[in-house]
């Protein structure tokens, strides 16, 4: 409704400048909503890929649609709808205003508050069970286990390949489960990258994740298969006193090859490979356990008496939270009697049948010599 007089030419200019402007703004707004659409589905993606569920488990999985929305903890999907907590305790506030990452920053590098808990002091080398090497030790799984073992009172080294986590890490004051680690930057697709990471250690947690989604398929043999076989000679080679290597795999191992096996062309790679890792470790000689598993949750307390374990590969299978998987890997290499066994952990839904897992453990059968993958 301008009109085109020369007076009111800079008038209209501004208004088409705006108009413009305002244009801008919607259509921004609009691609943020529709990256965390994007975002939501992608963590539900890595969620399953990590637990590595078949699609008949999807089912199981309770997605941002229908829950409320996944709550900020990073490297993992949650079903409790929450945001995390800001930091409330004075470990937690002096951490995040200490040294040159900021407080978002060492938040978000550290799997948030929920976390970042505060430890029991750390146990002299006298009280030590021993060293553990934890690999893939900064994944939403590998901190469970990490905070599992150090409450066990076990010395923890971990490898990650994530510099500014570490440079995070240091940064946390003592009782910070982080800043008890011993950490180290090491690459499980770069095998030289390896060399003398068995050097002191008496036990290893494998529980490392690809993330192949992200860097190519490949990814999946370099960690499941390769990097497994890697950790196999070094341990012979430069821990021959190793007393357990727990290696997390997955349901399906045993029945991915099946014609019409109902699963993606990237699950059938990660199986192969997960199943390659199985016969590398069951095969080397070496003290093992290997924990199956379906697909896991975010809940950062363990709740035991909901953990189930049986042996065999069953068709359908409940997931676990990570901080139970913590609890059964910890208990696997607290004692030479679960070694040469393979396990399927879950937990129980809420009519019971769970709280007898360590009585479940303890009846586990050894596994058969020269069989490479068992089958229910």
């Amino acid at each position: 409704g301008l009109k085109t007089s020369p007076q009111h030419k800079p008038i209209q200019a501004a208004s088409l400048r705006c108009s413009a402007a305002s244009r801008s703004r919607i259509m921004t707004l609009s691609i943020a909503h529709a990256c965390q659409a994007i975002l939501c589905t992608a963590l539900l993606a890595l969620s399953v890929c990590e637990g590595f569920a078949t699609p008949s488990l999807l089912p199981q999985v309770r997605t941002a649609s229908s829950c409320s929305r996944v709550a900020r903890r990073p490297g993992f999907l949650s079903t409790r709808g929450a945001s995390s907590p800001e930091p409330t305790t004075v470990g937690e506030a002096h951490s995040l205003h200490h040294g040159d990452v900021g407080r978002r920053e060492l938040l978000r590098l550290l799997g948030g508050s929920a976390l970042v808990a505060a430890m029991p002091k750390k146990n002299s080398a006298a009280d030590s069970k021993g060293t553990v090497l934890v690999v893939g030790a900064t994944g939403p799984i590998g901190r469970a286990v990490c905070q599992s073992l150090l409450s066990q009172g076990y010395k923890v080294r971990g490898i990650t390949r994530k510099t500014k986590f570490v440079e995070a890490a240091s940064q946390l004051p003592p009782d910070q489960w982080p800043s008890q680690v011993k950490w180290e930057v090491r690459d499980l697709a770069v095998p030289e990258s390896l060399e003398g990471a068995l050097k002191g250690v008496d036990k290893v947690v494998f529980c490392a994740g690809s993330q192949a989604y992200n860097g190519g398929i490949e990814l999946n043999r370099k960690v499941y298969g390769d990097a497994v076989g890697t950790l196999v000679r070094l341990a012979k080679q430069d821990a021959k006193d190793l007393s357990s290597f727990v290696l997390l795999s997955s349901v399906g191992v045993t029945k991915y090859a099946a014609p019409g096996y109902p699963a993606s062309e990237y699950l059938l790679d990660v199986l192969k490979w997960k199943a390659n890792g199985e016969d590398l470790l069951r095969t080397s000689g070496l003290p093992y356990t290997i924990c199956r598993f379906a697909f896991y949750s975010g809940e950062p307390v363990p709740t035991p008496n909901a953990i189930k374990i049986v042996q065999g590969d069953p068709n359908r299978n409940n997931g676990i939270s990570v901080a139970n998987i913590g609890v059964v890997m910890t208990k696997c290499l607290s004692d030479a009697k679960y070694n040469s066994r393979t396990l399927v952990m879950s937990e129980v839904g809420p009519n019971g049948g769970g709280g007898n897992w360590e009585a479940e453990m303890a009846q586990l059968k050894e596994d058969i010599k020269g069989a490479p993958l068992l089958a229910p």
